[in-house]
């Protein structure tokens, strides 16, 4: 089950440190100078810390080993490490990033929204503006405190085999659910989501089939906006991409 994160942690190089970092009740950051990592704060800090690096005198590789800690406020610092590292526009442009779009990018949505049409889409987590989605094709909602027509995440179990798409929240690494979702997405056309996603080919031999993560274009106006705290300033700094797997 760690195999995922383990891959993720040690394709990181060891002589990155960790200039600074915010932990912040929504979304969370780690910096190696002009590298810049994002990931959504996920809630649920009662786990005993299983990690003892202090953060100001880590690597970045010793940060990232945090992702697989059971507190969550730790694991969401180590998953913005991982994307410190990886989720930068030069390497999204190797997987296949094109820029020739707004300097904003697609997100997800925009770049499938074609592909979706007749077909079964689990969506695990609650993502803004699907309603155009729902229009063209049948939408499942999975969250761990449903609202409205939601499904409760157990359902993934039988709703995600059934699916032709999934759509997984990235921070479904923070929580550790990831490896299962995508174990039980095997048939399914699999795309991760969000500032939480790491944008490696790491995730391609995993079975998932678009990456649509965010880098980082100017890692102080990044760090400013995770301290701020909302999504539209933190949207602003940088850019979406989405990385198809060929």
């Amino acid at each position: 089950m760690w195999k995922i994160y383990d891959e993720l942690i040690e394709g990181i190089p060891e002589d990155l440190a960790v200039t600074s970092f915010v932990s912040g009740s929504n979304w969370s950051c780690v910096r190696s100078g002009e590298l810049c990592g994002t990931a959504m704060t996920v809630p649920g800090h009662n786990a005993v810390d299983r990690y003892s690096a202090d953060m100001e005198h880590a690597t970045l590789r010793e940060a990232a080993s945090l992702a697989r800690s059971w507190n969550f406020k730790e694991a969401t610092l180590g998953m913005a490490a991982i994307n410190a590292y990886y989720n930068t526009i030069e390497n999204a442009r190797r997987l296949g990033h094109s820029d020739e779009k707004d300097e904003h990018g697609k997100n997800a949505f925009d770049y499938m929204i074609d592909s979706l049409s007749g077909k079964k889409v689990a969506m695990i987590g609650h993502f803004p503006n699907i309603e155009r989605l729902a229009e063209n094709a049948e939408i499942k909602v999975l969250e761990r405190t449903p609202e409205g027509n939601d499904y409760p995440d157990p359902a993934c179990e039988y709703i995600l085999p059934e699916s032709d798409v999934v759509i997984i929240t990235g921070s479904a690494f923070t929580n550790k659910t990831m490896p299962r979702l995508l174990e039980l997405s095997r048939n399914a056309m699999t795309c991760v989501v969000g500032p939480s996603t790491p944008v490696s080919e790491i995730l391609f031999r995993y079975g998932v089939d678009l990456i649509s993560g965010f880098c980082p274009l100017d890692a102080d106006k990044t760090e400013k906006a995770v301290c701020a705290g909302t999504r539209r300033q933190l949207f602003r700094t940088g850019v979406m991409v989405n990385c198809a797997r060929q």
